[in-house]
């Protein structure tokens, strides 16, 4: 009985302080957002503040990038309308759910480029009109730019960037409001700074900074850090009436690092009792240069876990795990799934001496496959051998980019190839061609088309003649500048005058690994069953308006790009016993070597809300496909799905699938970096 009444106080006081920090989250929109950008747009002349020329026009915020944007169509409210619905999506994530994922993205040409496109945020969140500002961006005291950038690990995809967008508000309205300004005719420098830290090699070290010099400072300091490390409830859990502005800062930085948000006030992620821990802080002010600046961490991306007994020199460790390869010996590594821990990386290496056991368990169809990569590769003596010596090379920024090649190499001819195989058994090729919207009548081989910016002739004309060589596997693809932008390492390998896309195809044309990794992307079956997702396909349309047959209807973008959406309809609430058989058969013609995108609410329609049943039929699922995910708005703790299935949340499966942001290579990056969901 004694233990009953802990047990049950113990999950009041969780609950309890889970209230209160959701009290302090519901505050965000209304204070960050409302109060901010809001109080300004609600006069008579809405209309015309809002017009795409005026939001544009003598902004304070400074962009930093030489691109012009659109001024027609009001598409900054689109933008705008597009990040308030992410930061709902993200508030009531954070309060659901612990992250079970997490997604590449470079802070340059994904993270910062997404948000300077929201210039009525930008605009107006500081809540003052002459605030002028804008941002810096650095990597070891280095600057970003689209030529050099760093990529860095978001929890839950678009949902992790609006946790760190969130901590970049409050720096902006807290110095506009707060810090003493000198000169309203400067700038202010927002420097947001990514350091790599010997202590935690897996995480960036991330500062940003105000760059107001203030003559208080280190009174700044200590009162900022006393508001990060007070309790936030008192004991009768009851939200503190102050700094609740460092408490929205301190969930999000949770956020980013996959922390259930109930410990951010935990001793063992504050500065002064961080030694025990062996874990970064959570987050700390500090005094940069005589200004107030914050300190959080972030995961960098995990490329590479080799599991078994793998013979490292401990002095290059660190180094290896700040590019992300991890080392772990069959022992822990059982524990660690035991125990429920998912590894992110996309690639798994074990070795052809392994144990039986850790062999048997890699190749079986087991629970714990919703905890690992897809791609699980045996290494033989000879690949041992090339990766030992790739990893004992001097210059560690070569080590990522060769094993990659080592990996897809042997993945394609592996799993690809074998699945790809033409009629005369002959061997497969990888081709990424670009058309400049002339439509090429020789497919030579297994392909992806890539289509810069086209129009519905083009398209259809381009897919009959894919259609009519049918030894051979094509993939088209529509791409605006945005969603060319989503390709690996397209900053990197798209410099010229010429159109980027073209430039890029050109320039990664020995660069295996990227080129396995396009191909796969495209190869990759996906079925949806989302009704949110079908609609937009049906009533979508992207290209060229202005040209011949006119923009292209998304439902033939995802045909094209090997995404099978039913032509059933699943927004009905009462789905009759006829259209469960048709989409049932749908399912099992199609479901090999498939991805299964499903969402729970579509689930509870067609099974009459049967949790059993459910269950059931993604178990059965999960057995035949390449990977179950299933995605829901409600969080993943709110809903029940076996652990035989992956969870993704709506709004980054939303992002990846519509609008602007469409794109294949970016859906099957979501589907593949999905994990189970957090017990």
């Amino acid at each position: 009985m004694k233990d009953d009444i802990t047990s049950r106080n113990k999950d009041l006081s969780y609950l309890r302080k889970l209230n209160a920090i959701a009290a302090v989250m519901t505050r965000n929109m209304s204070h960050n957002i409302g109060s901010h950008v809001f109080s300004y747009l609600i006069g008579n002349n809405v209309y015309s503040l809002l017009s795409d020329e005026n939001v544009l026009k003598d902004s304070p915020y400074v962009s930093l990038y030489d691109e012009q944007l659109p001024g027609t169509n009001n598409l900054q409210l689109a933008y705008f309308n597009q990040y308030l619905k992410n930061r709902m999506d993200y508030l009531g994530e954070v309060m659901l759910n612990v992250p079970n994922m997490l997604t590449t993205k470079y802070i340059y040409g994904d993270v910062f480029k997404e948000l300077d496109r929201v210039r009525i945020l930008l605009r107006y969140i500081s809540g003052i009109s002459d605030f002028k500002y804008k941002f810096c961006l650095k990597y070891n005291g280095k600057l970003l730019s689209e030529k050099n950038d760093i990529a860095v690990a978001f929890s839950s995809d678009m949902l992790g960037t609006q946790a760190f967008y969130n901590i970049l508000e409050n720096v902006i309205r807290n110095t506009a409001k707060h810090a003493c300004h000198n000169n309203q005719e400067d700038v202010n420098v927002i420097t947001v700074e990514f350091k790599d830290e010997a202590n935690y090699p897996g995480h960036y070290c991330v500062e940003i900074d105000n760059g107001v010099k203030e003559e208080g400072i280190y009174d700044l300091v200590k009162r900022q850090n006393l508001l990060i490390n007070e309790p936030i409830v008192d004991e009768d859990f009851h939200l503190r009436s102050y700094g609740l502005g460092v408490v929205e800062m301190m969930a999000s930085a949770a956020f980013l690092r996959q922390i259930n948000i109930v410990n951010i006030d935990s001793k063992k992620y504050h500065s002064a009792d961080n030694d025990s821990s062996g874990k970064p802080i959570l987050m700390e002010a500090f005094n940069k240069n005589s200004s107030l600046a914050y300190r959080f961490y972030m995961p960098k991306p995990k490329e590479f876990l080799f599991v078994g007994n793998w013979t490292v020199d401990e002095s290059r460790k660190s180094e290896l795990v700040n590019i992300g390869l991890k080392f772990i010996d069959e022992d822990n590594f059982m524990s660690a799934l035991e125990n429920g821990v998912s590894f992110s990386h996309p690639f798994l290496f074990y070795r052809f001496d392994a144990s039986t056991s850790i062999k048997k368990f890699l190749s079986d169809d087991n629970i714990c496959r919703t905890l690992l990569p897809i791609k699980k590769l045996e290494l033989g003596n000879e690949d041992i051998i090339n990766i030992t010596s790739i990893i004992n090379l001097h210059d560690i920024s070569d080590i990522v980019g060769s094993i990659k090649n080592i990996a897809w190499t042997m993945y394609h001819e592996n799993v690809i190839a074998r699945e790809l195989k033409n009629p005369q058994n002959k061997e497969v090729k990888v081709r990424i061609a670009f058309d400049k919207n002339k439509g090429k009548k020789a497919f030579v081989c297994n392909q992806v088309v890539f289509l810069n910016h086209s129009y519905r002739d083009v398209h259809e004309k381009t897919w009959n003649e894919v259609c009519s060589a049918s030894e051979y596997e094509v993939w088209i693809e529509n791409l605006s500048s945005r969603t060319s932008a989503k390709l690996p390492f397209f900053g990197q390998f798209s410099p010229g005058e010429e159109i980027p896309i073209s430039n890029y195809v050109e320039n990664i044309r020995n660069e295996k690994h990227i080129k396995y990794e396009i191909f796969e992307a495209y190869h990759n079956k996906v079925i949806v069953l989302d009704e949110r997702i079908q609609h937009f396909s049906k009533t979508g349309f992207e290209g060229s308006s202005g040209k011949e047959g006119g923009p292209i209807p998304c439902s033939e973008l995802y045909e094209s790009t090997n995404v099978l959406i039913p032509d059933i309809p699943l927004d009905k609430k009462n789905i009759s016993q006829e259209v469960k058989k048709k989409l049932e058969q749908f399912i099992n013609d199609n479901i090999d070597n498939a991805f299964i995108l499903v969402h729970y609410g579509f689930m509870e329609r067609l099974y009459k809300r049967d949790v059993e049943s459910i269950t059931k039929i993604l178990d059965e699922w999960a057995k035949k496909a390449k990977r179950v995910v299933v995605t829901s708005g409600r969080g993943a703790k709110s809903i029940t799905i076996p652990n035989s299935v992956c969870f993704a949340d709506l709004a980054s499966v939303l992002y990846a699938f519509e609008g602007g942001s469409r794109n294949k290579f970016t859906i099957n990056d979501l589907l593949h970096q999905s994990r189970r969901k957090h017990e």
